[in-house]
């Protein structure tokens, strides 16, 4: 094996962790989202906002970390994923 290429699989394998993190973490904000949307006592509202933040500053952390490993991101896809299923990430 040439020098470099274990090292670069280590990262694919990081990349790729981070790219299911990310999708988990859209799903979790998305459900934050659901709750928000569903409840309307104030004390559940609450509650809900705290969710829908914490799971927000979640997604917006592990998108940082996957640009700095050099994940890249499309655009577009980006604009589906944030709003449908598809994932936006490619590593």
């Amino acid at each position: 094996m040439a020098p470099g290429k274990g090292e670069r699989g280590k990262n694919e394998l990081r990349a790729a962790g981070l790219v299911e993190q990310l999708e988990a973490a859209r799903q979790e904000w998305r459900q934050a989202r659901a709750y928000f949307d569903a409840v309307s006592d104030p004390d559940l509202v609450v509650e809900a906002v705290h969710r829908l933040e914490a799971s927000q500053r979640k997604y917006m952390y592990l998108w940082k970390l996957a640009r700095a490993e050099g994940v890249r991101v499309d655009r577009q896809r980006m604009a589906r994923f944030l709003f449908g299923t598809e994932s936006g990430f490619s590593s």
